[in-house]
């Protein structure tokens, strides 16, 4: 999704590509529903869920389980080819995991993590619906959202520690 305008596919390649002639003009945000980050812990907790993958009523959600460990093993797989494709096509391109503080030139590039779960989606599309609310939930929750333009590739909200 860039701007009021969308698209879907399953080409990875027409994917990156499309995102570098993003990047060529202004900041991107890229963001992916899988977890970007595991958190360094004491050893007692090494595998405990993060902040934001459960709360008050909520089931716990932890990266470790089965749902997340699976993910994170795709997104690694993912995030690692789709970066690996866009570096030659964008060399000067900076990028930034702090969703605090977004890109706001050109060749900037925000990396961040969707947490859209439990939705009660039964569609085939439900994979572009989750994607679809966390392009909403980063510009309503991100700083100069406004002025990046937001692909992605499932889903995404920022995830805490």
């Amino acid at each position: 999704m860039v701007g009021d305008t969308t698209a879907e596919g399953n080409d990875i390649d027409l994917y990156v590509q499309s995102l570098a002639a993003v990047l060529r003009n202004g900041p991107l945000a890229l963001d992916f529903e899988a977890p970007m980050f595991v958190p360094i812990r004491t050893p007692k907790r090494l595998t405990v869920a993060r902040s934001g993958e459960f709360g008050k009523g909520l089931p716990s959600r932890p990266f470790s389980a089965s749902a997340g460990a699976t993910s994170l093993v795709t997104g690694l797989v993912v995030v690692s080819y789709i970066l690996a494709t866009l570096r030659p096509l964008i060399p000067e391109a900076t990028t930034t995991l702090d969703w605090r503080l977004p890109p706001v030139g050109p060749e900037w590039l925000l990396l961040f993590e969707a947490f859209v779960t439990d939705q009660r989606k039964t569609s085939d599309t439900r994979h572009i619906e989750d994607a679809h609310l966390a392009i909403a939930t980063f510009q309503r929750a991100t700083p100069r959202a406004s002025k990046v333009q937001s692909k992605n590739r499932t889903a995404s909200v920022c995830s805490g520690q």
